[in-house]
């Protein structure tokens, strides 16, 4: 489940209302080494996204034809 999507997961649920097939680069589902919010410093333990969640959805909507992936 996605209690909490990130920003980038809700832009791309606006595209598919839309009827868009939008392209995603750069996505790295919350890489501990990367600051995800400029309040979150370098703890991570902030972050409230679940990477594997999204990237399951990702990979789904991608295997569908529903998204484009640059990776």
């Amino acid at each position: 489940k996605l209690t909490s999507p990130s920003t980038g997961i809700s832009a791309v649920h606006l595209a598919l209302l839309q009827d868009m097939k939008p392209t995603l680069v750069g996505f790295d589902f919350f890489n501990p080494s990367v600051q995800h919010h400029y309040y979150s410093g370098s703890d991570t333990k902030k972050c409230p996204h679940k990477g594997d969640n999204e990237r399951a959805l990702i990979e789904g909507l991608e295997k569908e034809g529903k998204i484009n992936v640059i990776k």
